[in-house]
């Protein structure tokens, strides 16, 4: 049970890491090609 726990806390803590760098990427690089999708699209 305890492992089932912290794998579902490091999993949350790894979406929530990931899409704040994502966050972070579009506003100080929105025009860099090495981020994935844009919000509106525009990079696919």
């Amino acid at each position: 049970m305890a492992v089932r726990v912290e794998e579902r806390v490091v999993w949350r803590t790894l979406f929530f890491y990931c899409f704040f760098i994502y966050d972070m990427g579009l506003q100080l690089r929105p025009q860099d090609g090495k981020v994935g999708m844009k919000r509106g699209g525009e990079v696919l």
